[in-house]
């Protein structure tokens, strides 16, 4: 099976094309939920990010068309 990663800045289509391109098997990954933690100080970057991102991503990687 053919996969296609598409990545863009936040706000181009990305959300939008999944819930309107009904035709295509799609996958919408957000990047925030990976690159912020909540600790007892508040949210800051993780540390993992972005190799637990991309990690994610191999995961999933063929359970969709894009």
């Amino acid at each position: 099976m053919r996969t296609i990663i598409l990545s863009a800045f936040p706000g181009m289509g990305k959300s939008y094309a999944v819930k309107h391109l009904s035709q295509y098997k799609m996958l919408d990954l957000e990047s925030s939920e990976y690159s912020w933690i909540e600790t007892d100080e508040g949210k800051v970057h993780n540390p993992m990010f972005p190799q637990n991102y991309i990690e994610i991503i191999k995961k999933l990687v063929y359970q969709g068309s894009y």
